[in-house]
């Protein structure tokens, strides 16, 4: 790790001049923990998202309560995370999303923020081996891009001048498929290819969207490949539900491939517990992630995973070290339960 440690020491100079715009949620996250047990002082929370759910099986026809233990308050949302991952290394981003009514202080002075609506809530369920997110549907009347432009005028040089643009949670933001449409249309649709700059998707978990509402999506991602590099980033449980959408069966790198194949995606990101891939240049790479046992903090691992990723192609690294900056950004993260600058990564890469 200590060749990681080196290039991490040396990054700013590389990113002095490098821009990134995300877009275009914005929540409020309360972290909770769930109790099992209370023995005088002492409270036992369910250790994992499986003994929680057989617990909720045996209520089934009785009805119960559980007692919840708010753990903090923070900034919540995948694009504010992402952001806040990026900005913590001192990367500067236009973060545009829902910002109004609530404080959204804590994010990095590198990440300008633009808002369009009021912040969202949601309630995140932390377990040993994960989280059970649970939000309000986010819908907006008219014409979502008119909406998010009127709010905010330097949308489209914004993205469209972006070194690294990002688009993402597709699936909790109801109007998304249609922003993400006016994003293409009106703004990459009429400019000139550019390959040497990135477009980022994260899709997020899309086992409630429709076949059709997927297959749109898809479809306007391998758009863009059109006029910037693409990347889509999945977790393990999305890569295997995109799998299915595309009536491809097999392993991560078979479902990868399929996806590349049939939308041009250029880059195929998956993340799991244990390894972290990417499929780019029509090679598989693989690396073993940084795991950890017991997270302080998991609500956002996936989004410090996907800045760490970003982080490595603004720093023009080759898919191998992409991946290793990802699994440490993340892994110092849900140690940790908040973002660190690149000299405490560096130092993180310097101790393993």
């Amino acid at each position: 790790m200590h060749q990681l440690a080196a290039l991490l020491r040396d990054a700013p100079a590389h990113l002095a001049d490098k821009r990134v715009t995300a877009g275009f949620d914005g929540f409020v996250d309360r972290i909770l923990r769930p109790v099992y047990k209370i023995t005088g002082e002492s409270r036992e929370y369910f250790e994992t998202i499986a003994d929680f759910g057989a617990f909720l099986q045996r209520k089934t026809g009785k009805s119960c309560s559980v007692e919840l233990d708010v753990q903090t308050h923070k900034v919540g949302g995948n694009c504010p995370i992402f952001s806040s991952a990026l900005g913590a290394c001192g990367v500067a981003v236009d973060c545009i999303g829902m910002f109004g009514g609530a404080s959204f202080d804590a994010m990095p002075p590198s990440c300008r923020r633009h808002s369009y609506a009021e912040a969202g809530t949601a309630d995140c369920l932390e377990f040993g081996d994960g989280k059970v997110l649970l939000a309000a549907r986010c819908a907006m009347e008219g014409d979502p891009f008119s909406e998010v432009s009127a709010a905010v005028p330097a949308l489209a040089e914004l993205y469209a001048s972006a070194d690294l643009a990002a688009l993402l949670n597709w699936s909790e933001l109801e109007y998304a498929t249609a922003l993400w449409t006016g994003v293409y249309e009106r703004i990459f649709a009429n400019t000139a290819p550019d390959h040497d700059k990135t477009l980022f998707f994260d899709l997020c978990d899309i086992a409630r969207k429709s076949a059709e509402e997927i297959e749109r999506v898809l479809c306007l991602i391998g758009r863009f490949g059109g006029v910037r590099h693409t990347v889509l980033s999945l977790n393990e449980n999305e890569c295997q539900l995109l799998g299915g959408h595309i009536g491809v069966s097999g392993g991560l790198e078979t479902v990868a491939r399929a996806l590349a194949a049939r939308y041009g995606v250029h880059e195929v990101v998956v993340h799991t517990l244990h390894r972290s891939c990417v499929l780019a240049s029509d090679e598989w790479h693989e690396r073993p992630t940084i795991f950890c046992e017991k997270p302080v903090l998991s609500t956002g691992a996936g989004d410090n995973f996907n800045a760490g990723y970003c982080l490595g192609i603004l720093l023009e690294q080759p898919a191998q070290e992409r991946l290793a900056v990802a699994n440490l950004t993340a892994s110092r993260y849900i140690t940790l339960g908040h973002n660190v600058s690149l000299a405490a990564l560096a130092d993180y890469a310097d101790s393993l």
